[in-house]
């Protein structure tokens, strides 16, 4: 019997929902698409074709066993395929390229209500930046406290 690992089963859950006909709602982690979307934000990802997306579009895409979202900067044709140069609206660098074996859909709502298809500029990516930065080591530092807390707790027992 084969293991499958937490993650592999989420991302291909995803795949299979959407393969479906099935649009998915999920919880958004991490801040690389700060403040387009939070921690938290409900997405919804439908299976639409590549054909289909524009500049500005959010899409879902497949980073080693990880459901990524991130926003598409530029579409590029390599002989008959496309491919997405996309980057987080908090990140300073892109990603790697998005083809047909990685892509997955694009979102199309947060919250039920319709997403800003605005590319951030420079300065505004390096202000979304500095703030997931910030919010990044406030949770890590919280855990990392919280977990202390708990073992002082244990050790006064």
């Amino acid at each position: 019997m084969k293991t499958v690992k937490k993650e592999e089963f989420w991302v291909e859950w995803c795949k299979e929902e959407l393969a479906q006909g099935r649009s998915l709602k999920i919880p958004a982690h991490g801040f690389s698409m700060l403040p387009s979307i939070i921690q938290g934000s409900i997405v919804q990802i439908e299976a639409i074709s590549m054909e289909q997306i524009l500049p500005g579009d959010l899409i879902a895409f497949q980073r080693l066993q990880h459901l990524v979202v991130h926003r598409v900067l530029k579409i590029k044709q390599k002989d008959t395929e496309l491919l997405f140069e996309s980057q987080g609206d908090s990140n300073m660098r892109i990603d790697e390229s998005i083809t047909s074996l990685n892509y997955i859909g694009k979102v199309t709502k947060k919250n039920k209500l319709k997403l800003s298809k605005k590319i951030p500029s420079y300065p505004q990516r390096i202000f979304f930046s500095a703030i997931a930065l910030w919010l990044t080591y406030f949770f890590v530092l919280k855990n990392k406290l919280k977990k202390l807390r708990l073992r002082l707790n244990q050790q006064i027992k």
